[in-house]
C-alpha cells in the first residue's frame, strides 16, 4: 500500500505537506467523533464482545491504540520510503478497515433513529479503474462518476466524508474535498 500511496502522489504531484495536512484534518475529525462522551460514535456504534479465548472476553465499546500527532512531530518523521512522502504518521487507525451493516426494514430503522425524520439512501454509485499499484488514484473518478449519475454537482454539496487514506488525485477536484 505504501508504494501505491507513494506512486499516486508522484504522479500527481502530492506533497509531503499535503499528506501531513489530511493527517491532521482526520484527526481533528476523529477528536470531532469523540466529543460530548463519543456522542457521535455512540450513535453509530455498539460495543461487540470479542472472544479472546475459551474463557474470557471483553467487551469492546470505543476504539483503542489512537496515537495523535502535531503538525511539527508529523514533520519531524522521516518518509518511510527513500524520498516519498508518506510518514508513519500517516498511517489510519489499526481498526481501518473493519465495517459492519445493519439491515432492516424501513420501519424499525425509524423506530430505532433517534431522528425519526432523517431517511439515508444510496441515490448513486460510482466505480473507477486505474494503472496497476495506483489504486488511490481511482477514489476521485469513481465519487465523479457517482456525482455525475446522480445529476449532483460537487460545489451542491455542504460536507464531503471520504475514508480514502491519500489526498485526492485529480485536478477536476479541490484539494481540499477530502479534507471539509
Amino acid at each position: 500500500m505504501i508504494q501505491t500511496a507513494e506512486n499516486v502522489a508522484k504522479e500527481y504531484g502530492v506533497s509531503r505537506e499535503e499528506c501531513d495536512a489530511v493527517t491532521l484534518r482526520r484527526q481533528e475529525q476523529y477528536l470531532d467523533a469523540l466529543a460530548r462522551d463519543r456522542e457521535f460514535q455512540q450513535r453509530y456504534m455498539f460495543p461487540a464482545e470479542v472472544q479472546i479465548s475459551r474463557k474470557k472476553s471483553i467487551l469492546l465499546e470505543a476504539d483503542e491504540g489512537i496515537t495523535t500527532s502535531t503538525k511539527e512531530g508529523l514533520a519531524a518523521l522521516k518518509p518511510v520510503l527513500p524520498d516519498g512522502v508518506h510518514t508513519f504518521g500517516a498511517q489510519t487507525h489499526p481498526a481501518d478497515g473493519n465495517a459492519g451493516i445493519c439491515v432492516t426494514t424501513r420501519e424499525k430503522a425509524k423506530e430505532l433513529s433517534t431522528n425519526p425524520g432523517i431517511e439515508v439512501q444510496v441515490v448513486s454509485f460510482g466505480y473507477a479503474r486505474t494503472k496497476k499499484a495506483h489504486m488511490a488514484a481511482a477514489v476521485a473518478p469513481s465519487a465523479q462518476m457517482a456525482l455525475d449519475n446522480a445529476g449532483i454537482k460537487v460545489g451542491d454539496l455542504g460536507a464531503i466524508k471520504t475514508h480514502n487514506p491519500s489526498p485526492p488525485t485529480t485536478s477536476s477536484w479541490p484539494r481540499s474535498w477530502g479534507w471539509i
